[in-house]
């Protein structure tokens, strides 16, 4: 969500252009075609995996390639409730190489290339909802980190909302989970 002071010129807002992201700046660095300093081209990376090679200048807004240390790239759960953000994320996590919001929306399937108008399209085409993988993933994660009674809400949410093909399965798979 973004908002503007009452008072806010928007036109010169809108001449600035949007502010850089760290999932824009991923897509700057992946137009560049960046070789990393052992030859893996930064295309090879999953949005994830970026920040064990790079570091994030927040005041510049930029990626840039990691000296030395090392870091764990963590990606914000998200609720399949939020529909757009879900299907983003998930792409995010199986999409290399992505230039733009649009590339991620495109599938290329034999010899075949669409752009689909959604994220969840997308995700669709590349078989990442044909089965309850997605949805016992999202439970695993959120089974590390989340109350019984929070874990049951999410699944209540799957269930109105999350078109599993064997709810009762996914349900025996993570009736025992044991909360530490």
């Amino acid at each position: 969500m973004v908002y503007f002071a009452d008072d806010a010129d928007l036109n010169k807002r809108l001449d600035r252009g949007p502010p850089g992201t760290t999932l824009t700046a991923w897509f700057e660095v992946n137009k560049s075609n960046h070789i990393l300093a052992d030859g893996t081209p930064a295309r090879t990376l999953l949005y994830a995996d970026f920040p064990r090679y790079f570091t994030w200048k927040a005041k510049k807004k930029m990626w840039y390639e990691r000296k030395a240390g090392l870091a764990i790239g963590r990606m914000h759960s998200v609720h399949p409730n939020s529909h757009n953000r879900f299907y983003l994320r998930l792409l995010l996590n199986h999409v290399r190489g992505a230039t733009s919001f649009e590339d991620l929306r495109t599938v290329t399937r034999n010899g075949r290339t669409v752009t689909y108008d959604t994220f969840r399209e997308a995700a669709l085409a590349l078989g990442l909802l044909t089965d309850d993988d997605c949805w016992r993933e999202t439970l695993k994660e959120a089974a590390a980190s989340q109350t019984g009674a929070q874990l049951r809400c999410l699944f209540a949410a799957l269930l109105l909302f999350g078109e599993m093909h064997e709810p009762g399965k996914l349900f025996e798979d993570f009736v025992n989970v044991s909360f530490s």
